[in-house]
């Protein structure tokens, strides 16, 4: 703390600043007046929190001094110092809080001990002050403060050291106690960017929290819902007190029909089983795993116990050689009535997991490469593109969406393969790219590449469908360009060189010859006439 001396006498001043021990006081800094108006100025520019000052002085008094610091609705202690014994000065001092009044010549240790005294004071009254200013504190933030606590039994593993050092949260409103038995009710949001789009997230979050509080825990002011967010998905827990299976199925279909007045995202929801406090961060992880896992459950409300483990083998979940046949005869009908009927062969309640689907996934896929391998078409690059991957990463979540998702896999693959088979037109598209781009670094493997085709098979055809290769199509055409600039220009021949892609000097001279008989310069010397 700082402390101000203040005395029209300088000796008297110094005296008091040499004689204390102010760092045993713990005193940071000792500042100095010789009289009221700039006692005023340095209390005015910095906080003092006691004041040291002799009530007799020229220019105005220690005890004017001390009104007007109390006018300031400043607190600090005030210590009084005085020549004469005055009743008057004694009474006025106590009226406005003096703390202490000394007689000159003061005891150093007297003065020492009064010191001291004032000290207590002042942290007592900034312990109350910060007493006062937390318990504000707490109670405008007690609903934000219990949450953060339930958020922390959900996500972190109990200990009764956590337990222990909230138990001010657990008394009032909705309590949580150890001993008491409670259940989680989970949702999983997909599919929210159009509510998103719609309401904005934080206000989409907020409308969701409120709904949930006020069906499952009774009350507008949440206490006990928490929301997070995960991908492209919104989680939200409530820890609800125990009731019947059927009354919990019932107040999560009634949550349901509410959240659907509003938003339009599919909703999936877990009723976990019984579980104390202590036991909350275990239950809610468990029942995010199997409602992330069994996918089954996608869009359904279900109670966990509804959701049974099964033991699954490494064998094939598809037949590979129907997957074959029905490709192979551009079926896309068939493929998918055969999908259908394998994945509800899996579908009994609770057992369809994430993991069989992924597996599903993979050998539709695949088989699906394999088809276009075949055909010399590049798959990666066919179904690159962020539709592609986004409708793959999805295709996990539900059958439906791996229906979904097969669909237009097949889409895709027949229809760019029909495209493949008009040759003609096919040769044509080859053509005009070359011809729009044939001043730049192209080949076999940036023409293959465009066109989703491997640069084995892009040859082939091409050799199959003209009777000319491609990259002998590709130098004719550049020679071609080369000779119209060389004839009709006056760049300089490697100017004209680079112009039709290509930057080496030499091997351009050596490919004009080829096709012309004669140089870039004398070529040009004919067509002028030179």
């Amino acid at each position: 703390m700082n402390v101000l001396i203040i005395d029209d006498d300088i000796t008297i001043v110094d005296a008091i600043e040499s004689s204390v021990d102010w760092d045993r006081l713990m005193v940071e800094q000792v500042c100095k007046a010789y009289n009221i108006e700039d006692a005023k100025q340095i209390l005015d520019r910095q906080e003092i929190e006691l004041i040291i000052s002799d009530i007799e002085m020229p220019q105005g008094s220690g005890l004017e001094l001390l009104k007007w610091y109390r006018e300031q609705e400043l607190d600090g202690e005030f210590l009084l110092l005085t020549c004469h014994e005055n009743f008057e000065y004694a009474a006025n001092a106590l009226k406005m809080q003096a703390a202490e009044y000394i007689l000159k010549p003061f005891d150093a240790e007297v003065l020492e001990m009064a010191l001291q005294k004032c000290i207590q004071n002042i942290r007592k009254k900034e312990a109350n002050r910060k007493s006062r200013e937390y318990e504000a504190w707490f109670q405008h933030n007690y609903k934000n403060i219990k949450l953060s606590f339930v958020e922390r039994l959900l996500k972190e593993p109990f200990t009764l050291k956590m337990y222990g050092d909230n138990s001010k949260l657990i008394s009032g409103g909705q309590k949580l106690e150890l001993g008491t038995e409670y259940r989680i009710l989970a949702a999983k949001f997909t599919d929210v960017e159009k509510d998103t789009a719609k309401y904005g997230r934080e206000l989409l979050k907020f409308v969701l929290n409120n709904l949930f509080s006020e069906i499952l825990c009774s009350t507008p002011e949440n206490e006990r819902v928490i929301c997070q967010e995960k991908d492209d998905e919104l989680l939200l827990a409530a820890v609800c007190d125990v009731d019947s299976d059927e009354t919990m199925l019932d107040r999560a279909r009634i949550l349901v029909d509410s959240v659907r007045q509003y938003i339009d995202c599919v909703m999936t929801v877990c009723v976990s089983r019984v579980c104390d406090v202590s036991q909350l961060f275990e239950t809610y992880h468990r029942i995010l795993k199997k409602m992330s896992w069994n996918v089954g459950i996608y869009g359904k409300v279900v109670l966990e116990s509804q959701i049974s483990e099964k033991q699954r083998t490494g064998d094939a979940l598809l037949d590979g050689g129907k997957l074959k046949e029905y490709l192979d005869k551009k079926d896309k009908s068939g493929l998918l009535n055969y999908l259908k009927r394998c994945t509800a062969l899996m579908h009994e309640p609770g057992n369809l997991d994430r993991e069989m689907l992924i597996k599903v996934k993979q050998e539709l896929l695949q088989a699906d490469y394999f088809y276009l391998t075949e055909r010399g078409i590049q798959a990666s690059r066919l179904l690159g593109d962020q539709l592609s991957v986004d409708m793959e990463k999805k295709a996990v979540r539900s059958v439906l969406d791996l229906m979904r998702w097969a669909a237009y896999l097949l889409e895709r693959t027949f229809a760019y393969e029909e495209e493949i088979r008009k040759s003609n037109t096919m040769i044509g598209q080859i053509n005009d790219y070359i011809h729009k781009h044939y001043g730049e670094e192209i080949g076999r493997n940036e023409i293959a590449e465009h066109f989703f085709l491997t640069p084995e098979y892009l040859a082939k055809m091409y050799k199959r469908k003209t009777g000319t290769s491609l990259k002998d199509y590709l130098n004719e055409y550049r020679i071609g360009q080369a000779k119209r600039l060389l004839a009709q220009t006056d760049k300089l021949v490697s100017d004209v060189a680079i112009e039709v892609g290509m930057d080496n000097f030499s091997y351009f001279s050596t490919l004009f010859r080829k096709y012309t008989g004669l140089t870039p310069n004398e070529y040009r010397k004919r067509e002028s006439g030179v």
